[in-house]
């Protein structure tokens, strides 16, 4: 069988459709269209820490919301990774109120390049 075959069957198609592959650019959000990826990283890592930390608490949206005194939505929009209903400051705000040290470190990027946005948990290896 080829690939292309095992493809098809997979896919639940027969020879008479037309089957299209399309090779991805290698970045994830660049081929869901997102523009800004630099800025969308930053806000699915910082939701995505946002989420980790209500999960290890055992908390609601609703139950971070009235220990930070932020909005529900903010950690429902985190929690789902709705990335268009977040901001950068939204999550920075939550994770203070959650109790995160924040760190931002501003550095000379290499010439000719664009600079980089990094984000680095404590459990992340550096």
């Amino acid at each position: 069988m080829t690939a292309v075959e095992w493809i098809q069957l997979s896919a639940g198609t027969t020879d008479d459709e037309d089957l299209t592959i399309h090779r991805g650019s290698g970045c994830f959000l660049t081929d869901q269209g997102y523009q800004n990826v630099a800025e969308t990283r930053v806000r699915a890592l910082l939701a995505n820490r946002v989420a980790l930390i209500l999960e290890a608490r055992g908390w609601s949206p609703v139950a971070a919301a009235e220990a930070t005194g932020l909005e529900p939505e903010v950690f429902v929009h985190a929690h789902q990774g709705r990335l268009d209903k977040i901001s950068v400051g939204d999550m920075i705000e939550a994770l203070i109120r959650l109790g995160s040290d924040i760190l931002i470190t501003i550095g000379e990027a290499v010439e000719g390049e664009r600079g980089v946005a990094l984000v680095q948990g404590p459990d992340d290896d550096d």
